[in-house]
């Protein structure tokens, strides 16, 4: 025999125990701090020998940023302590702010890594060893001047670092803030720590734009690329790529080789010795086209303004840039077939 059906005939009433409060006012046991507390960022990866660093945001930390080093052993570590925070303000935007270089051998014979990273409160570069097995570090090690903090004197500013072609110094994009006016330059500071006393040992090697981008040695140290423009126009209206051959470490006058008022190239990257990947907009939105002539495209956007150094990559899903090759000395371009 079946089971009768129990029916539930509690009456609904619009009576209530809960106090009414405007929207927005509801009490919660999660807080804002609770949420932004476990926010962190994750930025400009980069990889080489295998290994992978990128910059994280720890909100726990006041918002610093630090540097983490993923090697071959597999454990994530921190090559930044407190109180060193890894943030560039060049172009007020900053960007990625520091750059794996390979570091004295160790007594073992095996040679490490050392980064080279803004540090945000004075944004001098320093050089900071890896930290050893039981995770303490050395302190970072002044690449530049201190800033003097006295009226009319220049405050200095890098990103988009580079390594030279001898190894022995990082080429970067410098700005100037002095007398109330902004300049930017592409440099080159020594890793040995000299110029931390003397600023004449950072030597500059491209001037005269407005703004600079991706300084990019060959593989063989006999070229360097880069990408500039000119007030007013924005990275993303016109911009200019340029490669310069490179003499006892000192590059010549620049060749420009894409881009101009009407077409923004970004995020050149050596193919070889002689040609260049690059990302333009030339035909409307961002193409990717190969060195082989194939080609890719996306018809919107796939790369990001230059607000921030080092922003700029392949569109997503596209494994190839467009590709320019010249013959040298001529300074004329030809298209990669």
């Amino acid at each position: 025999m079946a089971s009768p059906v129990v029916v539930d005939d509690t009456a609904m009433t619009d009576s209530t125990t809960a106090r009414p409060l405007p929207c927005g006012t509801w009490p919660s046991p999660i807080t804002a701090a609770d949420v932004a507390g476990q926010y962190r960022q994750v930025s400009f990866p980069m990889t080489k020998d295998g290994e992978v660093w990128w910059q994280e945001t720890l909100p726990a930390e006041l918002g610093r940023t630090t540097v983490v080093h993923l090697g071959t052993e597999g454990k994530p570590r921190q090559v930044l302590s407190a109180l060193w925070d890894a943030r560039t303000r060049v172009h007020e935007y900053g960007g990625r702010s520091y750059l794996p270089v390979r570091a004295a051998a160790r007594p073992a014979g095996r040679r490490s890594w050392a980064i080279v990273f803004a540090n945000f409160a004075d944004q001098r570069l320093y050089l900071a060893d890896e930290p050893g097995p039981d995770g303490a570090g050395t302190s970072p090690r002044p690449l530049t001047p201190a800033p003097l903090g006295d009226p009319g004197t220049a405050a200095l500013r890098y990103a988009d670092f580079a390594l030279s072609p001898d190894g022995g110094e990082v080429w970067c994009v410098q700005e100037r803030h002095e007398a109330g006016k902004v300049t930017r330059a592409i440099v080159a500071v020594p890793l040995d720590g000299s110029a931390a006393e003397r600023a004449g040992a950072i030597r500059e090697l491209v001037s005269g734009a407005g703004f600079y981008a991706f300084p990019a040695p060959s593989p063989d140290g006999r070229r360097l690329a880069w990408v500039c423009w000119n007030h007013p126009r924005m990275p993303w209206d016109g911009t200019e790529l340029r490669v310069a051959q490179v003499d006892d470490g000192i590059p010549g006058k620049g060749a420009l080789v894409k881009g101009g008022t009407g077409e923004s190239v970004l995020a050149p990257a050596w193919r070889d010795d002689t040609s260049l990947y690059l990302v333009s907009d030339w035909p409307g939105w961002w193409k990717a086209a190969g060195a082989s002539g194939s080609a890719c495209s996306i018809p919107a956007p796939g790369n990001s303004p230059t607000w921030t150094s080092r922003t700029g990559s392949s569109p997503p899903g596209c494994r190839r840039t467009a590709c320019r090759s010249w013959p040298w000395p001529a300074a004329r371009p030809r298209r990669c077939r």
